[in-house]
């Protein structure tokens, strides 16, 4: 119609590439810097994290964890909730929420790191129990999904470094 807008800052908000099978493209933003109009970098966020590591034997294993988020070695972040694992990476609430703040605090991820606690409700005490009742070969049978297990288990042989990856696996995104 013939309505006029006063403003000072106008806001388009016209998405990203994220789903292209309902038209979502970046076409928009070409038209809007021909204009001149500023155009802010799109960023992954609220979405899966590809990582690294293999992780396509833990496809759609859902597990409960705690998310750690380190970068150069330093906790940044931490949330609990369950992870869901993909072919090629992490998924489920968590860690969207972990990838909108990745993607909000930081423009590379050069020097990120994401860990996963596994058996974070578990302390130190119950986990000797558990191995004292169930025994060194059968504790992370014990402990977590028979999947986990098996990809702990190619990472080392030593139960003690099993357990510890349990509650330190490390995935670089």
């Amino acid at each position: 119609d013939d309505s006029k807008i006063s403003a000072d800052l106008i806001s388009f908000s016209t998405g990203g590439k994220s789903y292209k099978v309902l038209g979502a493209d970046d076409s928009l933003l070409e038209v809007f810097k021909k204009h001149n109009y500023k155009v802010s970098e799109f960023k992954p966020a609220l979405c899966a994290i590809k990582v690294k590591e293999n992780v396509k034997r833990l496809d759609g294993v859902r597990s409960r964890a705690e998310v750690s988020v380190f970068e150069s070695n330093k906790l940044v972040f931490t949330e609990s909730g369950e992870v869901l694992f993909k072919k090629d990476g992490l998924s489920g609430i968590v860690i969207f929420n972990t990838s909108l703040f990745i993607s909000t605090h930081y423009n590379s991820l050069k020097n990120i790191k994401i860990s996963l606690n596994l058996i974070s409700d578990l302390d130190d005490k119950k986990v000797d129990e558990i191995k004292k009742y169930a025994g060194s070969a059968a504790i992370l049978k014990v402990l977590t999904n028979k999947k986990i297990v098996e990809y702990v288990e190619k990472l080392t042989e030593n139960v003690d470094k099993q357990i510890y990856l349990l509650r330190n696996l490390v995935f670089t995104p």
